[in-house]
């Protein structure tokens, strides 16, 4: 009765954190959902005057797909560090998700013309593209900061090689948006 008395008392003083890859592969697949969603949006744009709205659409789900990877964040913040055996399990995730996001990036320079016409043909979305993109880079950069905090040791040490990449990609499209 004791144990328990002292066991409940520890969790309470000191909440109870979770220690498992479930948050972190939920909130990763949620980031992957929302990214489709922005790249099923991209893919048919084509500006022009009629690109006005579908632009302001990407515009939304970009700003959802922002709120979605700074909710992740929250999230993984929150649990404790990884073992062994979830750590392998959200590397292996990332990985994949990294192809994911080269894909949405390259997309979005691929469009960029498209994006230069889109307010009634004539004017420019680039800048809100540019400003997406940017507040995306700060998002993913804190996303990858808090999963390195949680991995073991060994990944810990090679994430940066992950990071690292995804950041220049985005470095890259910021360019051609500059």
């Amino acid at each position: 009765m004791l144990a328990l008395s002292i066991l409940l008392t520890a969790v309470a003083v000191h909440g109870l954190r979770l220690r498992d890859a479930t948050p972190v592969l939920s909130s990763l697949d949620a980031i992957k959902n929302q990214m489709n969603t922005v790249g099923d949006l991209v893919e048919p744009f084509t500006g022009g005057f009629n690109g006005t709205l579908a632009a302001l659409e990407i515009q939304d789900e970009t700003s959802k797909l922002k709120n979605t990877i700074d909710d992740g964040v929250t999230t993984i913040k929150a649990i404790s560090p990884l073992n062994e055996d979830d750590s392998t399990q959200v590397v292996d995730v990332v990985v994949a998700l990294q192809g994911d996001i080269y894909g949405l990036l390259d997309l979005l320079v691929d469009k960029k013309p498209a994006f230069d016409t889109a307010i009634l043909g004539v004017g420019s979305a680039s800048f809100l593209v540019h400003i997406d993109l940017q507040n995306l880079r700060n998002s993913t950069s804190q996303l990858g900061g808090a999963i390195t905090s949680k991995l073991t040791d060994e990944y810990r040490e090679l994430a940066p090689l992950i990071t690292s990449s995804i950041d220049f990609h985005f470095a890259q499209a910021l360019r051609v948006y500059a």
